[in-house]
Formats: structure tokens, sequence, C-alpha cells
């Protein structure tokens, strides 16, 4: 073997990294080697797997969402006799494992199904709103420290029960101008963990409202809706929300009527459209004659949709074309 070749086998062999050593030196530089802890870190993309892109009809569910907090006040004011206001935080998406994994460990969770929407619906309250509630009915302030119990009292699950029906029906009457919906009680739980009805990775709506009752704490009410259930009534939703926007001015709609109709819209006719080759496009010169043959019918244009058919004739010494034929339902 030359001296050469013998020379490059080396470089080869110095410059040739194995498995592990690229590895390494992918660590040194800050890049994490493929194993099965870095794997874990992704989600596999499967396609039609939910998203949590902003839902088109969000308006829609923000309109519920006033709704179902003016009955709210009406409902929360005979236990905490006293003025409440209730305000909505929001209307947000999150993957149902994220929105549980952020939940106390002890929390009021009241499970309806509200068809003929599919899955389950959420109401969430915290135990201390309830645990003031009950303090306020029985004639206390409804202000109580923070407590470390993990259960409620047989007084607190009586009210609890009657406050979580009472708003699942108002639920139902905020939706009634889009869909007739009938709630039924499945179960309720003190820990999100065991909630098992929803996916981990299914997408969840959650409209968020803020109590505040007499001079107690704020608290909060969420109710939570599967995503894929609200699906078939998207539509629905943003139909509504255009209906809420009130009839049209009758001036107004007059008076862009008329504007739209001054707007001058170019129309042209084509006459004709000779060919000639490549040779004689070359050698064009003035007073080359091009014969063409016009049609026994023209074509109106606006931009490029034809909306009538004419023959050319003249009027008042101009040029001018008579229309014969419209188009029915022209695209202009």
């Amino acid at each position: 073997m030359s001296k050469a070749s013998s020379s490059k086998k080396d470089q080869d062999e110095a410059t040739s990294l194995s498995g592990a050593e690229m590895d390494a030196l992918l660590a040194e530089l800050g890049g994490d080697t493929p194993d099965e802890d870095s794997e874990k870190e992704h989600d596999t993309f499967v396609f039609g797997q939910e998203t949590l892109n902003p839902i088109v009809r969000m308006a829609g569910l923000e309109r519920i969402a006033e709704k179902l907090a003016r009955r709210l006040r009406l409902i929360i004011e005979p236990f905490a006799r006293a003025r409440t206001q209730v305000t909505v935080d929001g209307v947000d998406i999150h993957h149902f494992e994220k929105w549980r994994r952020d939940l106390p460990e002890f929390v009021s969770i009241s499970l309806y199904r509200l068809a003929p929407l599919k899955g389950g619906t959420m109401i969430v309250m915290d135990p201390q709103f309830i645990t003031g509630l009950v303090d306020a009915f029985y004639g206390g302030t409804g202000i109580v420290t923070p407590s470390r119990a993990k259960e409620f009292t047989p007084a607190e699950e009586r009210l609890l029960a009657r406050l979580s029906d009472t708003i699942a029906e108002s639920v139902v009457e905020a939706w009634s101008d889009v869909v007739q919906l009938k709630a039924q009680f499945l179960s309720r739980e003190n820990n999100g963990a065991y909630v098992t009805m929803i996916r981990n990775d299914e997408a969840v709506v959650v409209q968020r409202f803020t109590i505040v009752p007499g001079n107690g704490r704020a608290a909060r009410i969420s109710i939570v809706y599967p995503r894929a259930t609200l699906r078939p009534f998207e539509m629905h939703l943003e139909t509504k929300v255009h209906d809420d926007a009130g009839p049209a001015d009758e001036n107004w709609t007059k008076r862009m009527r008329l504007a739209v109709a001054g707007i001058p819209i170019p129309v042209k006719t084509i006459l004709a459209r000779p060919k000639i080759t490549m040779g004689q496009l070359k050698n064009l010169k003035v007073g080359d004659i091009i014969p063409i043959t016009l049609p026994e019918h023209l074509p109106l244009l606006a931009g490029n949709k034809k909306i009538a058919y004419g023959s050319i004739g003249d009027r008042d010494g101009k040029a001018a074309l008579l229309i014969e034929k419209i188009e029915q339902e022209p695209e202009i």
C-alpha cells in the first residue's frame, strides 16, 4: 500500500466517530440525545387530534356566559342573604389533563349530562365558598377561615346539592336559544383525579365566573364542557350571535344600497380573438391586415364574469352594444 493511501485511511479513521462518541459530542454542544425520556416530552402527532386553536364560535359561548352570570346572581343571593356580584372571567380552552392538574386537591366537581350534548358537563366550585354560604344561610357573616378539611359536612353537602342542581337548570335556560337541553345529575367528586369520563388529551371549554357574595371573599365557579360536545352546535351559536345584534336600521340600509348602486363598475366586450403564428408575429409591420370574424353575439363582461350578451351596432354616431340576453344570476 502506498504512503498516500495509508495516510488517507488514517485520516478517515480519525474523522469517523462512533455512535457513542457522536452522542457525547452532541451532549457537550448542548444537544439532547434521543433517549426514552426526551421522546416522552413530545406527543406523537396524529391527524384529526384535538387542537387548542380558539373556537370560531367563541362569541356565542361568551354570550351564553353573560346570560348565565345574571342567573347565578339570582341563585346565590338567597343563600348568601346579601347582594352578590357575579362577573364573567372569560371562556378558555385547555387540555383536560392540564386543567385538572391546576385544580386544588380538595374541590367540588358536580357532573351532569346535558342531553343531547354528548359526554359530561362539570360544575366546579371552591369548597370555602360553599362553607361561607352555609355560614351566611344560618345567620353568620359568611366570612370563614380557610380549612384543611377534605370532606364536606352534611349541611354543606345538602346546600351543595341544591346549589349545583339549580345552576345546572340555569345552564339549560342559558342554552335554550341555541338548543333545548335536559340536565341529569351523574355524580359528585371532591378531587379532580376521580373524574374519568373525559380523556386526558381531550380539549375542554371552561366558562369562569367570579362570585363576591356580600362582604365575603371572592370565589370562582366554572362550567366545563368537553370540546367535542359543542361541535354540532357551533353554527347555531354563530347564528344566534348575529340574531342578537337586533333589527337592521332601515335608513342606514337604504343609504347603503344607494351608495352601492352609485359605484362605477367598468364593463367591456371582446370583438374578436384572432390568432396568428409566431412567424407572423415576428414579421408584423405597419400596414399588415389581420382578418377577424365578428361573432353574432358578443359577451359583456364585468371583471372576468359574463353578465350579458349582445350585438354590435351604433347609437348617436358611436359604437354601441345592444343587450339581447342577460345571464341568470350573474356572479359579479
